[in-house]
């Protein structure tokens, strides 16, 4: 990733999703993936994925480890918030290769479980509750409860998640 979670990004991405549910295509365009030319050695991001972090262990004495709020999905975002806060930088590093097993902690079949989509909820409202004024963070729970209205007719996703889903998206 490149910019921090932002809530125009967010709804962006539920005006897509309910698109591609109704019209089986994105109605906005997506941004483009970082891509570093070969001369370039690093460019400066808001924040990098979890699985491809690493940093000097100053930086995790001076501004702490990860929030224990969150027990996945976001914690990498938010620290690197904290880092940003301190003055610390992000950087895609050129030349570097990392293979990370997507999805690795859950069953591989599973890939888009609904525990998974429940986890990944629940840590993002954690991120936003923390990072944003509250009638800001009210008014998004309001709306992507409302967008996400055609997930509970995802039959892919076992019945009881749905109905975990939509409570997370309200704020129940």
């Amino acid at each position: 990733s490149s910019s921090f979670p932002s809530f125009k990004a967010e709804f962006k991405e539920e005006i897509n999703r309910v698109s591609r549910a109704i019209l089986n295509k994105d109605i906005l365009i997506k941004p483009n993936e970082i891509q570093l030319s070969d001369n370039q050695n690093y460019i400066e991001v808001d924040y990098v994925t979890g699985a491809d972090l690493f940093m000097p262990i100053q930086v995790i004495k001076d501004i702490g480890t990860f929030d224990p709020r969150f027990f996945m999905y976001y914690e990498e975002t938010d620290l690197q918030r904290r880092m940003q806060k301190a003055g610390y930088k992000r950087l895609i590093v050129n030349g570097t290769k990392i293979i990370h097993l997507e999805g690795g902690s859950f069953d591989i079949a599973k890939k888009i479980s609904g525990k998974r989509l429940l986890m990944i909820e629940e840590s993002k409202f954690k991120y936003y509750k923390k990072q944003s004024p509250y009638f800001q963070y009210f008014a998004f729970r309001v709306v992507y409860f409302f967008t996400s209205l055609p997930l509970f007719f995802k039959t892919a996703i076992p019945f009881d998640y749905r109905i975990k889903l939509l409570k997370t998206r309200f704020g129940i």
